[in-house]
């Protein structure tokens, strides 16, 4: 079976979030589709492994911010590509609770909406959970990114950056530092140095 067929479907690219006793999380999601139109429902799949996914659960309640067609890539590094068990992912992101006491994003959101959960089904390693809109709204009328947008601008970044023969190549994204091209050693870059794609810390790059 090709895989690659299913990536001819198309998905939106959202940040999903929860709260649970206080405590605010989210993820990056792209299986998310309206089921029914009178009165609304929303179909949200999330993996079982992921924080977000047990806060859903356990509190039925549930957000979903619209990403972008100019999206800064690093949205998707900061909620995609680490766990809300190991860092707080909004000490350093401008939000808003809703009605439901979920996370809003501030910046790099299209709108919103927010519900609760009104049945839930495991399906494999993915829980969909059916929500019941409360609440939604629209920050701009720009276009939104879809999912096969953002898999094309991670691979143009990874083409753009192989001609360049690169030396060390960034774990989350593939990004490659090149010396030669960059004129410095990678070690001698700053501690603080950041992929310039997906804005991943330096540590997370691997020799090649």
């Amino acid at each position: 079976m090709d895989i690659q067929t299913f990536f001819k479907m198309t998905y939106g690219l959202y940040v999903v979030g929860s709260v649970h006793e206080g405590r605010v999380n989210a993820q990056i999601a792209d299986a998310i589709m309206q089921i029914s139109n009178d009165p609304v429902t929303i179909a949200v799949s999330l993996n079982r492994e992921n924080l977000t996914n047990e806060f859903v659960k356990k509190s039925k309640k549930i957000s979903v911010n619209i990403l972008p067609e100019d999206l800064d890539m690093s949205v998707v590094n900061h909620f995609g590509m680490q766990s809300g068990r190991a860092v707080d992912k909004f000490a350093t992101v401008d939000y808003e609770t809703g009605v439901t006491g979920a996370p809003i994003l501030k910046d790099n959101s299209l709108g919103y909406f927010e519900g609760e959960v009104i049945d839930v089904i495991d399906v494999y390693t993915h829980t969909i959970f059916v929500v019941r809109p409360v609440e939604a709204k629209l920050f701009s009328d720009k276009a939104p990114i879809s999912y096969n947008e953002y898999r094309e601008r991670k691979a143009r970044a990874i083409r753009e950056q192989k001609a360049t023969g690169g030396r060390y190549k960034c774990a989350i994204c593939g990004y490659i530092y090149d010396e030669q091209a960059e004129g410095k050693k990678f070690d001698e870059l700053p501690e603080d140095y950041e992929c310039p794609v997906c804005h991943a810390p330096k540590r997370v790059f691997e020799k090649i």
